[in-house]
């Protein structure tokens, strides 16, 4: 396979909770950003949760996805948008990474429809159907590493609040990412509690349909496997471990590393399926 010069990560969890954590991840891009141009795209599920817990506003989830209501997208946006967007910008500009905080309004970036999944029960939340890569192609051409919150424009220009998995697929897509990596609290995908070193889709079927996958996982595997029938190379979820995990985890071949996602044929080839 071909070097990997595109990386799109997606950051949740601790990394972007914990400030000591964010500032190591910084400084890790600092570190590659001669191999390889970046985007970032950040979830912040915990802190939408916890703003809402101080308004009295009350949200429930449908498989893995937030149900969003006028109040539940003021306060995503709030903080996706808002302070968790700025305070990734900030630990890479202390880093010594130019970085520019936007979210998937802003120059139509990621324009949607709404989602009608579920029955329509996942109020305003957006389908993706259009990316316009072209301003990433211009912040990373220029040396930045653009930093993207889910937040998008819908139909009339309004907000939609957007799974920062599919975001992050259907960004990494646009973008002709040779790598999509899923940052989050878990090795990897677990089966049984054990980290799987590589995800199959027969397998990752089987683990749906016997609810061996979690709510929340499911939304990352399978924006990965959309994401890989979509041009990227591959696809790993895994948790932070510092410079020398992230570097191990831009390499395709790596099985030691979270839960790597190849091609639907390049998994056969490799389990001989």
């Amino acid at each position: 396979m071909s070097p990997v010069r595109r990386v799109l990560l997606k950051v949740s969890g601790k990394l972007v909770q914990e400030p000591a954590l964010l500032d190591e991840f910084a400084h890790a891009l600092r570190d590659l950003r001669q191999d390889a141009q970046f985007v970032v795209v950040h979830g912040g599920g915990p802190a939408i949760s916890a703003l809402l817990k101080r308004l009295g506003v009350q949200t429930s989830f449908v498989q893995g996805q937030r149900v969003t209501d006028e109040a539940v997208l003021e306060a995503a946006e709030m903080v996706l948008s808002g302070s968790m967007n700025k305070a990734i910008v900030a630990a890479l500009q202390r880093a010594g990474v130019k970085a520019a905080g936007l979210s998937g309004r802003d120059g139509d970036l990621i324009q949607v429809e709404p989602e009608t999944a579920f029955g329509g029960e996942l109020g305003l939340v957006g389908r993706v159907k259009r990316v316009r890569a072209e301003l990433l192609e211009l912040l990373s051409g220029a040396g930045y590493v653009p930093v993207v919150s889910p937040i998008s424009s819908g139909p009339e220009k309004r907000a939609y609040n957007v799974n920062a998995d599919w975001a992050s697929a259907q960004v990494a897509a646009g973008w002709k990412a040779d790598a999509l990596l899923y940052f989050g609290d878990t090795d990897g995908v677990l089966r049984d509690g054990e980290r799987v070193p590589l995800l199959t889709p027969a397998l990752a079927e089987e683990m749906f349909r016997t609810g061996q996958a979690g709510s929340g996982m499911i939304p990352k595997i399978e924006s990965a496997f959309w994401a890989l029938d979509h041009g990227v190379g591959f696809a790993r979820i895994l948790r932070w471990e510092g410079p020398q995990g992230l570097s191990a985890a831009l390499s395709p071949d790596d099985l030691a590393t979270g839960t790597l996602i190849r091609k639907r044929e390049e998994t056969a080839n490799a389990t001989g399926d």
